[in-house]
């Protein structure tokens, strides 16, 4: 009795159909890879937010300034407020044993120049609590900083660190991804690290276009598409001070509240 054999032409199709079904499958399976990425994320994120509501029910009501200093009372910022400190990071690991890869974003890019620097950590940079305290603003994620201001960069009254002078916990933003540890800037900066504007890979923080995250005071975490932005979520502290479509007192993307 005579084998069945393939011929060239049927193995062509063979080969045909499983280059089709690959490249049907491939998309759906990288958009559930970035899926879960992003949702890890928002956990760490989440576990970050709930660190720092953790540190103000220690420290009467006040959020994390620089080395537990105080936040200058007529300025922007100063030794309290200090853009590239991670002392809020390593409090949380060495105070409450929080681990510090919840700190690390492998999703994300970052500025990778001092990676195998010796005593350098990813996500955190040099030192600890007692010391250094700062990454070179080559991390993933960063404080609000806004949040301890007693008077904001542009002379507004702030609430000077006191979680209680929030008024409007559920959209003021806590926690996000950025590149300097303890965040000074405008919104037009968090605009800036979307995949679709972002100057250089180690400035994305968007998840490959995905979604940017953000954590808010009161602990929950919303991932925001680029230009979508339901709750119209903000960095200013009291609403008062926002100005929706503002560079600087904007909401995220800068969108109006209508």
């Amino acid at each position: 009795m005579r084998k069945a054999v393939f011929t060239l032409i049927e193995l062509l199709v063979v080969i045909a159909i499983i280059a089709i079904l690959a490249a049907m499958l491939l998309p759906a399976l990288q958009r559930t890879r970035i899926t879960a990425n992003v949702s890890h994320c928002k956990n760490n994120m989440k576990q970050m937010a709930q660190g720092l509501v953790l540190y103000t029910g220690d420290f009467n009501d006040q959020f994390p300034t620089h080395k537990g200093l105080p936040a200058p009372a007529n300025a922007g910022f100063g030794d309290g407020v200090n853009f590239s400190s991670t002392y809020w990071m390593h409090y949380l690991i060495e105070r409450y044993g929080f681990s510090a890869r919840i700190f690390i974003c492998p999703y994300n890019g970052h500025n990778s120049a001092d990676d195998n620097a010796e005593g350098w950590r990813v996500g955190l940079g040099l030192g600890g609590l007692n010391d250094w305290c700062t990454n070179g603003n080559q991390g993933f994620y960063s404080m609000n900083g806004r949040l301890l201001m007693i008077v904001d960069q542009w002379g507004g009254t702030n609430i000077g660190g006191k979680i209680s002078r929030c008024d409007s916990p559920s959209k003021t933003i806590s926690v996000m991804e950025y590149l300097t540890p303890t965040c000074i800037d405008g919104v037009l900066n968090l605009k800036n690290t979307s995949a679709r504007i972002a100057s250089s890979p180690a400035e994305i923080r968007d998840h490959f276009g995905v979604s940017s995250n953000y954590a808010m005071v009161d602990g929950h975490v919303e991932g925001l598409a680029y230009m979508q932005n339901p709750n119209r979520i903000h960095l200013v502290p009291r609403r008062e001070l926002l100005r929706p479509t503002d560079w600087y007192w904007g909401t995220v993307w800068q969108l109006s509240l209508e």
